[in-house]
């Protein structure tokens, strides 16, 4: 019981260390097949990797409010190792937050502490920690997670993606 378990833990970290091998069966397997040709594509794997060890490791919802699927990906920057979103939305190539990207209102470029995430559907938001104001979503957003501890939401204000505190 105790090597099944031991198993169990030490098998994403090894799938990790697989590196590029690992990104293309988890691309050619577990993707929808658009976003696995706009990954393809675009290069984008040269310079990140898909971060498999958060599950999912995508998201899909419209997140910028154009009726039309988007996805957000977990990415971990290949230079720096830090660890960020990418949103592929069917208006650009993609929007890149964390990895070395902050958020305009929010001075965080490395979601290495995000542990959890999912698709936040509910328009109204209620005030979170530090924030003054009630958040009235018109899109999908992204709930981002560090369990037991904080939590933010990631938001399309219309013109821009933002940063909504929750939890702390």
């Amino acid at each position: 019981m105790m090597k099944i378990l031991l198993l169990l833990f030490l098998l994403p970290s090894f799938l990790l260390a697989q590196g590029d091998q690992y990104s293309q069966f988890v691309l050619s397997s577990s993707l929808p097949s658009d976003l696995s040709g706009k990954l393809s594509q675009s290069g984008f794997l040269k310079e990140y990797d898909l971060n498999v060890a958060l599950n999912p490791f995508y998201l899909r919802g419209d997140f910028n409010g154009d009726e039309k699927m988007d996805y957000a990906i977990a990415v971990t920057d290949k230079q720096t190792k830090k660890r960020g979103i990418a949103i592929f939305t069917s208006q650009t190539d993609f929007v890149l937050i964390g990895a070395g990207n902050s958020l305009p209102n929010r001075k965080m470029d490395d979601f290495g502490w995000m542990d959890a995430w999912y698709v936040y559907s509910n328009r109204t938001v209620e005030i979170g920690a530090g924030e003054t104001e009630e958040l009235k979503l018109t899109t999908d957003a992204i709930m981002a997670v560090k369990t037991e501890s904080a939590s933010g939401l990631i938001y399309w204000n219309g013109k821009e993606f933002r940063w909504y505190q929750q939890g702390d």
